[in-house]
C-alpha cells in the first residue's frame, strides 16, 4: 500500500476460484471502483471473447479491450485454447458480470454471463445430463506436458469413451460444479429475478444429474464419474499423470454441508414436482449422513432430528434455514441452533473463529450465525444473500440481541 505496488504469489497472476466477493458492500462503498474491478476481471481473464476461452490466471495492468462489445461466435466445445476453462473461475466470472448488471442495469454483462454459463452446459452428456468442469482443451503437439491432462493419462485406459479433462468428474470437481457454482447461480438468480432464472435452472439440473449418477445414499458418498455415466471410483491408474501416480485411484468422499445447502436451496427454488421429490430425498440422505438425524417429509411427517449432534459445519446452518424457509418447521431452526452452539464451543476462541491454531478472518461461520439470528428475529432480509464463499459482514450494520 505504501508503494502503490501489486504484490501477489510466486506466479504473479490474479486468481478467483469460487470466492464470489461481497459485491453489494463494494458497490455501496464505491460503485465506480466496483465496476472497474469487474470489468478488469473479465478483461484480464478472457483470452478469446469469440469462444470465451479463458484462464483462472489474469494479468494485472492490461490495456482495456472492448469488453462487452466484443463479437461472440460460440461454436463447438472442447476446442483447443490457451486457457484452462475451469468452472471454479468461470463461476466467479459469470457471478461478477451478473451482479454488475444487477447494480447498473446494463444488459451487456448479463448477456456475457449467460453465454459463459451456457458454455459449461454445452459439455453435458445428452444421456446423463452431467456437465464438465471445463469446456476446452489445451494441447500443443510438441509439448506433451501441456496436453489435456486426461488425454495424456487415460487415452488408452478409457478407450471407447470420450477422453478429456472436462469429461472426468472426481468428487472435488463435483463439489465445485454442483455445490459452489450451483449455489452461486442460485443466489444470482434470486438477486436478478426473472432475467436470472436460467442460472437457477442450470444449477438445479446439475444437482439432479450428479445426484443420480455420482451419489450413494447408503453411505453418503460422492463418487468419481465420467459424464457419460461410467463410475470411475476404484479405477486403478495405468499411467502416471496429473490425476495421480500409476497404481493410484479416485476414492469417494462424504457429501457434506456444502452439498446439503445446495440441495436444500434447489428444493426451495424448484417448481417441478418430480424434481422437488428427488431434491428432497437428496436432502434427507445427506442430512442423515452428516449426523443430523431424519429431516422427514416436507409435510412435517417423520421428523426425528438429532439435537445432540456434534456437527459444526456452518453450511449446515444455511441448509437448515433453507428447509425452514421452504416448509416452516421449527425443528429445523432448533437443529441449526445446535450446530451454531457446536461452532461456538469448538471454534470460537478469544474473539476469533479458528481452524486448529489459525484464526480465520474469512470464516463462513459468522455469516451463518447472523443469518440464523435474523431468521429468529423475523428479519431474514437483514442479512444479505451469499453464495458458498467465506464469511462476510453485512454493510447494513445488522446487530442481533438473540
Amino acid at each position: 500500500l505504501e508503494n502503490n505496488r501489486i504484490v501477489t504469489g510466486k506466479s504473479g497472476p490474479h486468481e478467483l476460484k469460487c470466492h464470489y466477493p461481497f459485491y453489494e458492500l463494494m458497490w455501496a462503498v464505491d460503485p465506480e471502483g466496483t465496476k472497474r474491478y469487474i470489468e478488469a476481471f473479465w478483461n484480464a481473464h478472457i483470452y478469446d471473447w469469440a469462444v470465451l476461452d479463458f484462464s483462472r490466471h489474469g494479468k494485472y495492468d492490461l490495456e482495456m479491450g472492448k469488453l462487452w462489445d466484443y463479437a461472440y461466435r460460440g461454436g463447438r466445445i472442447f476446442f483447443v485454447g490457451r486457457g484452462l476453462t475451469f468452472i471454479n473461475c468461470g463461476s466467479d466470472l459469470y457471478y461478477a458480470a451478473g451482479m454488475l448488471h444487477h447494480f447498473s442495469g446494463d444488459e451487456r454483462p448479463l448477456v456475457w454471463a449467460k453465454r459463459l454459463n451456457n458454455r459449461f452446459l454445452e459439455t453435458r452428456d445428452p444421456e446423463t445430463g452431467m456437465g464438465g468442469y471445463q469446456f476446452s482443451l489445451r494441447y500443443l503437439r510438441n509439448a506433451p506436458h501441456w496436453t489435456d491432462r486426461a488425454i495424456h493419462q487415460f487415452s488408452g485406459q478409457l478407450a471407447g469413451h470420450f477422453v478429456a479433462e472436462g469429461a472426468l468428474s472426481h468428487p472435488g470437481k463435483i463439489r465445485s460444479i454442483a455445490g459452489n457454482a450451483g449455489l452461486a447461480r442460485m443466489v444470482l438468480a434470486q438477486q436478478l429475478g426473472e432475467p436470472g432464472q436460467v442460472f437457477a435452472r442450470s444449477a438445479i439440473e446439475d444437482l439432479i444429474a450428479y445426484g443420480k449418477w455420482a451419489y450413494e445414499a447408503k453411505d453418503n458418498t460422492l463418487h468419481a464419474v465420467h459424464t457419460d455415466g461410467m463410475r470411475l471410483t476404484g479405477m486403478v491408474f495405468e499411467e502416471d499423470g496429473y490425476f495421480g501416480k500409476r497404481g493410484g485411484q479416485w476414492y469417494p468422499i462424504q457429501a457434506g454441508g456444502l452439498l446439503l445447502r445446495a440441495y436444500a436451496t434447489a428444493y426451495r427454488l424448484s417448481e417441478d414436482a418430480a424434481d422437488r421429490a428427488f431434491l428432497w430425498q437428496m436432502v434427507r440422505d445427506i442430512a442423515r449422513g452428516n449426523s443430523l438425524g431424519e429431516v422427514g417429509h416436507p409435510e412435517g411427517d417423520d421428523i426425528r432430528l438429532d439435537l445432540a449432534t456434534e456437527n459444526a459445519d456452518a453450511a449446515v446452518i444455511h441448509a437448515l434455514l433453507e428447509l425452514n424457509q421452504s416448509v416452516g418447521q421449527e425443528a429445523y431452526l432448533s437443529l441449526a441452533e445446535r450446530v451454531g452452539t457446536n461452532i461456538l464451543d469448538t471454534r470460537f476462541h478469544d474473539g476469533f473463529f479458528t481452524s486448529g491454531d489459525v484464526a480465520l478472518v474469512d470464516d463462513p461461520a459468522p455469516l451463518a450465525l447472523l443469518r440464523l439470528c435474523a431468521v429468529r428475529e423475523g428479519r431474514p432480509e437483514a442479512v444479505p444473500l451469499s453464495p458458498a464463499g467465506g464469511g462476510r459482514v453485512s454493510h447494513r450494520g445488522y446487530q442481533s440481541s438473540f
